[in-house]
């Protein structure tokens, strides 16, 4: 019996081993492709094709890959060198050529913040290039006793610190030589699910100068330095109310330079380059006095009771200062300002604005004229043919910035005094001149009317065109034609006089004869002319849900000051709101077709000529032949490939490969599978390419991060992002390109239609009105269609339909009460519908899979792939079989149309034929996994086999015994 007593304790802890075992197995088979990014192992065997960096046969190499780097790497520095922005400068730059022995003031000189906290590139340690190299690299002498001291300081940046040291540091550190110039260097720090902190421990906003930087600052002065430069890391916008008061002879916002970029920075001090980049976003005096900022943050619902069981729906934001974000609050605030009108109060721009949207100088100076405006009815396109003059002797690249104003009917439709219509960047040798030319959709200057003609309307009128430095350069010209007596002040609040040769007034009844607001001609979408736009988010709008005594006001230009926004902090969740929050609305239909007994539905089809995946290749969606290809796969083989893990399994059945899915903001989170396989490139942020202005510059970035993923192995990246920057305090905003809707909508599709070139299918993300950090998940964002239509939905338009992308993400946010992910009208009214698109749709990577969102909501709404979240394909498979619900089997089949569609369209689509043969291939781990359970299984089987042999011979050894 003691035997028998033995064994059962052996066996018992046998079975909970194979048990354990078998569990991890299981789960880490789920999550394989996630194993195998870790640990760096490719499982699809193929080999992207593409490149133009390829051999004769098109093949990758070893020699291509040096190719690539080496152009990667220059373009890295070339960013830096076009999209910094020289803000200020009073003649100390660029530095003489005697002017290279300075001290680099600033802990975050030795802490540069290469890039966002998100997920993205990692760095090759041995190839980062630190401040102190990129200077002496150029010849320069840096105090290198402080410089090293600054490095081992320990004081580090954060959303809540600045990561400046305090003034006693400096007390046993010799200061007293490197006199050319003192280079301070400030920094401010962004990063996913985090915003920045609007009170640190000085209790101040972070983006305001902090106590330990204004000390700083004070001491360089009493110091005596020859000059004293500010450069500006990161993608945020400081409050730079304080240049004056501390004697600050020159100052540059880098943003984020990447790991290899901060030689580009270098040259621009030195003038080895001639900056040319514009700001992306209005640098305030004050940015915590913009109307956004008066609702961002955590705001809480309360409830009758205890809250119901909502999950992550008890946050809310409200947009409530609609359409005037940015540029389009300062610029239109201050024209009413000058002219007197809609209730601006003493509205003072040299107060408010401390650098404007599109503002940057250069070491050459331009002087533009708009030589004209030409419309093309035809093509319903202008043109704006511009001269650009240099009048120095240094050649330099010049931003030629395209606005207008629309004609504006006080308490009609809300207009912005001043918006960017296209822009263009132009080479320009010293003392010349160029002529440029721009065109652009008249479309995309049309207003959007929520109340009245609910749709896009060409209201008419006089428009004024204009070109400046910037959007308040470019109002100040057009006032200057249509308030020629007006008093008019620029960004530091002295007087100036527009220029008139800047501005073209085109006339509705003129040119075209039209005398009244167009309501007609974008009443069908233009991208899909069976289609019409018309309002799709009117529950999106706190209004359409909140009791009377809540509903709110809107910003609006008929009166400033009676509108400007409060603080919507205390709202009431009435039973209409607490039902709009409820989760897992999706019910099996009464009359849904029967998945186990075939009943409308068709899958696990034995066709008679099988077709593969890749017979599919350019085979249009709406041919009957798709149908056909889906029919034949069973439901496991059609849950496969809407659950990612890093990447989509492949599915045998049909030979289709699997295909890795990278992070991506400001590059690939992967690494070369060629050379010396270092991690790829880690780029200067979206803020940075999209300040350098350049329509080329844009697309270059957006071909050599596809020829990466190439060369990586990679065929969908979840990047690039382009929400707007509501507020400089997003913790995310160096993911995001600007706060304005054109300027993102043109870099953003530039980008991806070169990726698109190069077959990377690329996520644009986070799809929409994700703005800020705090709450992302499940927070109920407010906002009217106006602003939805002309500020947040734009970006994305352009990503679909100009950038013709293959991918999209959705947001983690609640678009009104719907949670984006199973937001139909979004996926499948908006992107299918108006803007006729036909890729696949991924939601971002949900944290709590059962908990937040439920798998059928969010597959019936439009979405076909669950970012990092394989149990999802499990899920789907359980749900459909114990439902025997045939309407989640045909929806499910459509993803899968999507997907495999997009694939084609991209580079595994010209990386395989139909010779191709797909193979499950085990990985190292696998089979030891497999190995243990064999095992474990066989010994706890021996274990139980003992047991029980030794509890017989102990009952019969108690027989014979009696």
């Amino acid at each position: 019996m003691k035997n028998s007593k033995l064994w059962l304790g052996v066996s018992g802890v046998l079975i909970f081993l194979f048990i354990l075992i078998l569990s991890l197995t299981i789960l880490a088979n789920n999550h394989a492709m996630l194993i195998n990014d870790a640990l760096g192992l490719s499982t699809s065997g193929l080999t992207l094709k593409g490149s133009d960096y390829g051999d004769e046969e098109g093949n990758l190499t070893d020699d291509g890959y040096e190719e690539l780097i080496t152009d990667s790497y220059a373009f890295c520095i070339q960013e830096e060198e076009e999209g910094s922005v020289l803000l200020k400068n009073n003649g100390a730059l660029p530095l003489a050529a005697d002017e290279r022995d300075v001290t680099l003031f600033g802990n975050n000189s030795a802490h540069t913040i290469y890039r966002s906290g998100a997920g993205g590139p990692t760095p090759n340690d041995d190839l980062v290039i630190n401040m102190d190299k990129a200077f002496e690299d150029a010849g320069f002498t840096i105090n290198s006793e402080l410089y090293d001291a600054y490095a081992s300081s320990g004081t580090q940046y954060g959303t809540n610190t600045a990561g400046e040291v305090g003034r006693d540091f400096y007390d046993d550190i010799d200061l007293t030589g490197h006199r050319d110039a003192a280079i301070i260097t400030f920094a401010r720090y962004g990063t996913e699910n985090t915003d920045l902190s609007r009170n640190t421990s000085d209790g101040l906003p972070l983006l305001a100068l902090q106590n330990n930087e204004k000390a700083l600052l004070e001491m360089v002065n009493d110091l005596g330095f020859e000059k004293i430069i500010v450069l500006l890391n990161g993608a945020m916008s400081m409050d730079l109310y304080w240049l004056e008061e501390y004697n600050v002879d020159a100052c540059l916002w880098f943003g984020n330079p990447g790991y290899y970029g901060l030689p580009g920075v270098v040259n621009v001090l030195t003038g080895e380059a001639n900056p040319s980049g514009h700001t992306v976003n209005t640098f305030a005096e004050d940015s915590m006095a913009s109307p956004a900022m008066q609702n961002f943050g955590d705001y809480t619902f309360t409830f009758d009771g205890n809250p119901v069981d909502t999950r992550y729906g008890t946050k809310y934001v409200v947009y409530k200062e609609g359409i005037y974000v940015g540029y389009k609050y300062y610029e239109t605030r201050y024209e009413d300002a000058v002219l007197g009108q809609e209730n601006a109060g003493d509205f003072d721009y040299g107060e408010e604005v401390a650098f404007p949207f599109g503002y940057g100088l250069s070491y050459s100076e331009y002087d533009y004229t708009l030589d004209s405006v030409v419309y093309d009815e035809s093509e319903d396109t202008f043109t704006a043919n511009v001269t650009v003059t240099n009048t120095n002797n240094k050649a330099g690249k010049a931003s030629v910035q395209v606005y207008v104003q629309s004609p504006y009917t006080a308490g009609e439709v809300e207009k912005s005094a001043i918006q960017l219509c296209d822009y263009e960047k132009v080479d320009v040798e010293a003392n010349g001149t160029e002529h440029v030319s721009i065109e652009f959709d008249r479309y995309l200057i049309a207003s959007y009317d929520e109340d009245g003609a609910k749709g896009y309307i060409f209201d008419d009128g006089t428009y004024y065109f204009a070109v400046g430095n910037g959007a308040h350069e470019a109002l100040n010209n057009v006032l200057a034609v249509k308030a020629p007596d007006a008093e008019l002040i620029d960004h530091e609040g002295k007087s100036v006089e527009g220029n008139t040769d800047c501005v073209k007034a085109w006339d509705t009844e003129e040119e075209i004869g039209l005398t009244e607001t167009d309501t007609e001609t974008y009443k069908m979408s233009v991208y899909n002319e069976e289609v019409q736009v018309t309002n799709r988010f009117d529950d999106a709008d706190l209004n359409y849900w909140a009791d009377e005594d809540q509903k709110i006001e809107y910003l609006t230009r008929n009166d400033w000051e009676g509108t400007f926004p409060t603080t919507v902090s205390e709202l009431h969740a009435n039973e209409k709101i607490v039902d709009g929050l409820r989760m897992d609305k999706y019910e099996k239909a009464a009359d849904a077709p029967s998945y186990a007994e075939l009943e409308g539905v068709e899958y696990s089809v034995e066709l008679e000529t099988p077709i593969k995946f890749i017979d599919m290749k350019g085979v249009p969606l709406d041919d009957p032949k798709w149908d056909e290809f889906i029919s034949q796969m069973s439901l496991a083989d059609l849950c496969i490939s809407i659950g990612d893990a890093r990447g989509i399994a492949g599915v045998s059945s049909i030979d289709k490969p699997m295909n890795a899915i990278a992070e991506g903001p400001e590059g690939l989170l992967a690494k070369f599978k060629f050379g010396d396989q270092r991690a790829c490139t880690g780029w200067a942020t979206l803020p940075t390419i999209t300040a350098t202005w350049d329509h080329e510059m844009q697309s270059m970035y957006g071909n050599l991060f596809a020829e990466e993923a190439l060369f990586s192995g990679v065929a969908m990246v979840n990047a690039p992002g382009c929400n707007i920057n509501r507020s400089p305090y997003g913790g995310r905003a160096s993911e995001y390109m600007s706060e304005d809707s054109m300027l993102s909508y043109y870099s953003v599709s530039n980008i991806l239609y070169a990726m698109r070139e190069k077959g990377l299918i690329a996520n644009v993300k986070h799809c929409f009105l994700n703005e800020q950090e705090t709450n992302r998940q499940g927070v109920a964002t407010f906002s009217n269609e106006q602003a939805i239509r002309e500020i947040y939905l734009r970006p994305f338009e352009g990503a679909l339909t100009r950038g013709e992308s293959l991918g999209i993400m959705t947001s983690y946010n609640r678009i009104g009460l719907q949670y984006a992910a199973t937001h139909q009208v979004l996926m499948e009214t908006v992107m299918r519908g108006e803007w006729a698109y036909e890729g696949s749709i991924i939601d971002d990577a949900l944290s709590q899979s059962d908990y937040y969102c439920s798998t059928p909501d969010m597959l019936m709404a439009g979405t076909c792939i669950f970012c990092l979240d394989g149990a999802r394909s499990g899920q789907m498979k359980s749900l459909i079989e114990s439902t025997d619900d045939g309407t989640l089997l045909r929806k499910l089949q459509e993803a899968n149309k999507y997907i495999f569609s997009s694939l084609l369209q991209g580079s595994m689509g010209g990386s395989i034929d139909s010779s191709y043969e797909y193979e499950d291939t085990l990985m190292w781990w696998q089979s030891m996994l497999i190995a243990f359970n064999v095992v474990f299984g066989v010994l706890a089987a021996a274990g139980v086999a003992m047991y029980v042999i030794s509890r017989v011979r102990g009952k019969n050894d108690v027989k014979e015994g009696a």
